[in-house]
Formats: structure tokens, sequence, C-alpha cells
């Protein structure tokens, strides 16, 4: 019998994440309630339905009691459905609504007070700094007309970040060599609008990522991951895990999260940069590599022994359209990595933009190898050249 699941969120990509990691453990019926951005969802196989409701912040009270309402009539005509948050704004959604909400199972997930803390970049400095967790060293400005380049370059030194306080990945986030840039890219550019911005000390060193689920704070099952081009790579990392867990005590989170940390070159010193208290867009690598988050939400089980991890392991997250090595397990494996392969082949929309990028990209790598060529070829012939007159 296939289990119910309503997932909800307006970003298209984190809802097609958590669709995936449902159904490559298990045979799920998934409804989406999503909004403009997730309309194209209604051509995928992933889910049987796609509502599209305003859901976002600036929902009005007429939005709400639509959704609402659709709660209602899907916790009729769904047994036992589980409600899904997949990304901040879905979570948003059900926070506002709860008291009035069908007796239904809802995932843990953060709490309003805990989101509004932990999806603000200036308020998540300021919770991490009040927690002893270590956080570069980070300015409010508010709007752009604040800023002042010798202000802000004698207090970091250069280069220094700019970014805004409440935009995912990586929107508006700027690396600041010099003043010119900062002119140009930020001050001087009628495009760069937003309503609040942080100024922050640039760490130089690697990016990584902590990834887990807790219940009161204590974690249950997590990862650490690094990216590399298309690559994700499963690693272990003392320090940053002590820090990851050091957060989520003094949240007494509940829910996922993905944290954005920096390990500094040189002295090792690791640093939390933000926090994601959702789902993420990688979220497929793990499930790939032996943890499926979305169950782990699901089943809400507080482990007594050793949390769920990975210390080990990697994911091409390449579309397998265009990874031949995974054609063979995408037919024939029978377990949670060809159900991934499958259900991300039987997403139409996704599976119809990747073929159409092929002819593109051949073009592309044709055109840089024919180049790479073509400056050997001249190299070899500037290096006979000189022999020849020496």
């Amino acid at each position: 019998m296939k289990k119910n699941y309503i997932v909800v969120g307006t970003c298209q990509r984190l809802l097609r994440q958590v669709l995936v990691a449902l159904r490559s453990a298990m045979d799920a019926n998934c409804v989406v309630i999503g909004g403009e951005n997730t309309r194209n969802l209604k051509w995928s196989s992933l889910c049987s339905k796609n509502y599209v409701l305003n859901i976002e912040r600036h929902a009005g009270p007429d939005d709400d009691e639509r959704f609402t309402s659709l709660l209602h009539r899907l916790a009729r005509i769904l047994p036992d459905a589980v409600l899904i948050p997949a990304d901040c704004e879905g979570t948003r959604a059900i926070n506002r609504v709860k008291p009035r909400l069908p007796d239904m199972h809802i995932v843990p997930h953060a709490d309003h007070s805990t989101l509004e803390t932990l999806d603000n970049k200036w308020r998540f400095f300021q919770f991490c700094s009040a927690n002893s967790i270590t956080v570069p060293d980070t300015l409010y400005i508010g709007p752009k007309a604040a800023l002042n380049y010798a202000e802000l370059a004698g207090r970091f030194g250069v280069p220094f970040v700019i970014k805004p306080v409440n935009q995912a990945g990586s929107t508006g986030v700027h690396v600041v060599h010099d003043e010119a840039f900062f002119n140009d890219t930020i001050l001087a550019n009628d495009a760069y609008q937003f309503d609040s911005l942080i100024a922050q000390k640039y760490i130089d060193g690697t990016d990584l990522c902590f990834n887990f689920f807790a219940m009161d704070g204590e974690i249950s099952a997590f990862t650490i991951q690094q990216r590399t081009g298309s690559t994700v790579n499963f690693l272990s990392h003392p320090l940053l895990e002590q820090l990851g867990r050091r957060l989520a005590r003094a949240a007494r989170y509940n829910g996922v999260m993905c944290v954005d940390a920096r390990v500094e070159a040189g002295t090792g010193k690791v640093y939390l940069i933000e926090s994601n208290p959702r789902f993420w867009a990688s979220l497929g690598a793990s499930v790939w590599c032996g943890v499926n988050f979305v169950t782990e939400s699901i089943e809400k089980v507080r482990r007594h022994h050793a949390p769920r991890t990975i210390t080990s392991g990697m994911f091409n997250e390449r579309h397998p359209v265009l990874r031949p090595t995974a054609w063979t397990s995408a037919l024939f494996d029978g377990g949670a990595r060809g159900r991934i392969l499958r259900a991300q082949l039987r997403d139409l929309p996704v599976v119809s933009s990747v073929v159409i990028s092929v002819p593109k990209m051949l073009w592309k790598y044709t055109a840089r190898r024919a180049a790479r060529i073509s400056a050997t070829g001249n190299a070899r012939l500037s290096s006979n050249g000189r022999g020849a007159v020496q």
C-alpha cells in the first residue's frame, strides 16, 4: 500500500530533492503544495498532484485560509498523510496555520522564533556569538547607502564580504577585493537592491557543509560534505561536528538543517558561516551514500546509540542522462540507488531540459578541445622555432 505525503514549499529544486528521497525509500504517493515557481511540477511523475497557492511569507489571511482548507480536504482523501515542509517558506506557512491544521502527522521542523533566528544571517551571527560558537566577525549595515568602503576595509581588511541577511543560494553575496569593484558592483549597481545587508570578514579556506537531523537539540543523523565541481564527497571532521552539535543544542533544534562552514587555511580553525534550517540542494548525495534525511524526519526516532552518519563516499550530481556509467544501475539495481536514478529519469521536465542542453554542452566541449589542441600545436612550433635560432 502506498504511503501518502504532502510536501510544502516554494523552491522547486528543494521540493524535487525531497520527492526523490521519498521515492528512493518507498512506494510513495506525493502531493505538492507550492507557489508559482513550482508550477511545472505538474508534469513530473515524482508527484501525483501539484497545487499552486500563495504560501510565501507575505501571504495574507485569505491565502492562509485557502492553504488550511486544502490541507483539511487532503487529510480526508489521503489517509495517514505526513506533512513535510521542504524549505523555509513551507515551514513558515505550516507554522502560521498550525493551530487550524487537521489531525495530521507533521515531521519535526523549526518553530517560528527559531526559524526567524537561524534563517537570518545577522541574527544567526548574534545567536552564535552569544553561545560561544565560532563565526567570522560581522557588522550589520542595513541599506546599501550605509556602506562605506574605507571603514569596512579598515575593520575587516581586504577582501571582505557583503551579503543580504535573508537570501539563499549565494544571491547578492560578493567578495570585495578593491574599491572599484565595490563601487561598480554594489553601490552604483541599480540592480543590487536588498532590504538589509551585512559585512563580514573573509575567511580564506575550504568550504564544508554540516547537515543534520535533530530532536530537541540532540542530533540523531549527520553528514559532513565537501563539493568539488559536480561531485559531493563525504568525510569526517571532528571540529566541525563539535560546532554543529553545539549549535543544535543551543537552539534546542527540531528538524533538518544544513550549516555552511569554512576551515581557515593555515590555522585549521572552523567558522560557521550561515545556517539553512531546511532541506538542502545536495540532499540526494547523502541518500545515495546511505543516510536519508527525509525518512529520518518521518521516523522521528531519538537514537540512544551512535548517530547515523557517513564518513566516506561520493556522489556525482550530474543527471543520470549525462552519466552513462549510471545507466546499468538505473535499469537493474533494485535498491535505493537504482530507485534514485529511476526517479530522476521519470522527472520529465528535468529530463527534457537536460536533453535539450546536450548539443550545447557537446559544442562547448568540442570548442574547448579544439582550442587546447591548437594551443598545444602553437606551443610546439614556438619551442621548435626557439631551438632552431639557438
